[in-house]
């Protein structure tokens, strides 16, 4: 899973991470992908299975975090 989500960070043309600003709402903020990267080498091994499904690489080429 951790090299899966590696290669999506890898492939993407650019990353956007969902914030949540009010209590219903949010955006999407432009993150790094070194950024990403440290998230995902850091988080424990548990946290992967449901990393991977918030993860969403486009058809684009953009990964949206959700």
């Amino acid at each position: 899973m951790k090299k899966e989500l590696l290669n999506k960070i890898k492939k993407a043309k650019y990353c956007f991470a969902w914030v949540n600003i009010y209590i219903e709402d949010g955006a999407y903020l432009q993150v790094t992908k070194e950024t990403l990267r440290y998230i995902v080498k850091k988080a424990h091994e548990d946290a992967y299975t449901s990393l991977n499904e918030t993860f969403v690489l486009r058809d684009d080429g953009d990964l949206y975090i959700n």
